[in-house]
C-alpha cells in the first residue's frame, strides 16, 4: 500500500502525453485500490483550486472539475486522515529538529497505516524515518 504526496497527484493530473514515463509507468504497475493519498493533499490541492480561480478564473475552474469530479471520487475511501495517533508520530519527527509540519503530517500518515510514501520530494523526508518510493527514478519505477 502506497501514500502519494501531493507531488505525484499533480503529475497524473497532466495529459497522458506530458506525464514523467517513469512516473506513468509506476503508477501503471500499481492498483489503484492500492493507492491512498491524505487529507494534508486534500487540503494543499484545495488551497491550489482557491487560488487559481483568484488568478484565472477559466483555468481554476478546469483544476476545480478535475479535482470534485476526478480526484475525490478516485480516491473515495481511501484519503486517510490526519487523527490524533498520526499526529503524535508527526510531533516526534520534530524533534531535535523542526521540519516542515505539513511533510511531517504526510509521512507520519504513512507510517501510521504502514505504508510508503511515493513522492519525488526526497530531500523534504530525508531525516524522516518514512520508507520512500521515488517514481521519478528508474531505479524505483
Amino acid at each position: 500500500m502506497y501514500v502519494l504526496d501531493t507531488n505525484v497527484v499533480s503529475e497524473i493530473r497532466k495529459p497522458a502525453s506530458k506525464i514523467d514515463a517513469n512516473v506513468k509507468a509506476w503508477i501503471e504497475n500499481h492498483y489503484l485500490s492500492d493507492l491512498y493519498i491524505t487529507a494534508l493533499t486534500v487540503f494543499e490541492v484545495e488551497i491550489g483550486v482557491r487560488r487559481m480561480l483568484r488568478k484565472d478564473q477559466q483555468q481554476g475552474q478546469k483544476l476545480e472539475k478535475w479535482y470534485r469530479h476526478q480526484l475525490l471520487p478516485m480516491f473515495d475511501g481511501r484519503i486517510l486522515p490526519l487523527d490524533s495517533r498520526s499526529a503524535q508520530v508527526s510531533a516526534a519527527f520534530q524533534v531535535p529538529d523542526p521540519r516542515p509540519e505539513r511533510d511531517c503530517f504526510i509521512a507520519a500518515i504513512a507510517v501510521n497505516h504502514r505504508m510508503k510514501l511515493v513522492t519525488r520530494n526526497e530531500k523534504d523526508f530525508h531525516a524522516i524515518d518514512v520508507s520512500l518510493i521515488n517514481p521519478w527514478k528508474i531505479s524505483d519505477a
